[in-house]
């Protein structure tokens, strides 16, 4: 029997999940409901906490940091 590499695959499907995010904040995605958008947010902390890397808590960081840094600049 093959062997899984288990660590491979949560971390591909994570980061995969964080990209989704941030096209969905970006509006890249089109009109997705705000609910949708909670939903994976939930899903990317809880994943956070399993693994204690703090990915997407860190991602999160810098789009508000971002978001905030564009609004003040001219």
């Amino acid at each position: 029997m093959a062997k899984v590499n288990y660590e491979k695959i949560w971390k591909d499907h994570k980061e995969s999940k964080i990209k989704t995010y941030i096209k969905l904040h970006n509006g890249e995605q089109g009109l997705i409901s705000f609910k949708a958008q909670q939903e994976l947010a939930k899903e990317l902390s809880e994943m956070d906490s399993r693994d204690a890397t703090n990915e997407f808590g860190n991602v999160l960081y810098d789009l508000q940091m971002n978001r905030s840094g564009n609004d003040g600049e001219n």
